[in-house]
């Protein structure tokens, strides 16, 4: 038996350099929504600033592979939703990339400033995100105080 299978088969967890991005699968007509975080390099707290907020809408709306609804940029790292802009998008890390050289070029400082990769979870029904976003919202309110 491989050390693979063996770690696999006792539940010992292994830890992965980069994460898997499986293309997200169409499941009975649902429309396909991503939950997206990338961070930046070294998560150095680059981004809470409004030029760093301008510049990722910016790239976002250049960026058009990928549609993004909702977004929480903090401080190190950003929360966006996505959805396909197109009938056959690129995969999501290749969208990423883009938009990361985008904003680079728009903010020198933050030229090279994300991880390589991002981390992509495909959303369940909306009528669960929706109360999923309404319970994150009420818990960063009462955090901000």
């Amino acid at each position: 038996m491989s050390d693979l299978f063996a770690s696999e088969c006792s539940g010992e967890s292994r830890h992965h350099r980069h994460p898997a991005h499986p293309p997200p699968v169409d499941i009975n007509q649902r429309p396909t929504i991503l939950h997206v975080n990338v961070c930046t390099k070294d998560r150095e707290r680059s981004l809470d600033n409004a030029n760093a907020m301008a510049a990722l809408k910016a790239s976002w709306v250049k960026s058009t592979q990928w549609i993004v609804g909702y977004f929480m940029i903090m401080p190190d790292h950003i929360h966006l939703f996505c959805a396909p802009g197109c009938h056959d998008p690129e995969p999501v890390r290749r969208w990423c990339g883009y938009w990361k050289r985008l904003v680079g070029a728009e903010m020198p400082t933050l030229k090279g400033g994300f991880q390589e990769d991002c981390w992509t979870h495909k959303c369940a029904p909306w009528n669960i995100m929706s109360a999923n976003c309404n319970m994150l919202r009420a818990i960063l309110f009462v955090w901000a105080w």
